[in-house]
């Protein structure tokens, strides 16, 4: 029973790394949309460690018209 559970997680295992070399990381998305939007946020792994995000937009405004964040993210590209 246990070698059918080790293999069941080394199968999940593989199928996840697969899809995030193909698809890129799912946390490095969340964090460029978190930039875009101009998002802070703390992401706490443990009860007392984790992460701070200081979001600050690449065009230095926070809140700008959407045809001109269109315009900055098609520059980006």
């Amino acid at each position: 029973m246990s070698f059918l559970l080790i293999c069941i997680g080394a199968v999940i295992f593989i199928l996840d790394s697969f899809e995030t070399y193909i698809n890129g990381s799912k946390l490095n998305s969340f964090v460029d949309l978190c930039t875009l939007a101009n998002v802070s946020l703390i992401m706490m792994a443990e009860y007392s460690y984790g992460y701070y995000l200081h979001a600050k937009a690449p065009w230095g405004q926070s809140d700008i018209p959407l045809d001109w964040l269109q315009k900055e993210i098609q520059g980006e590209q």
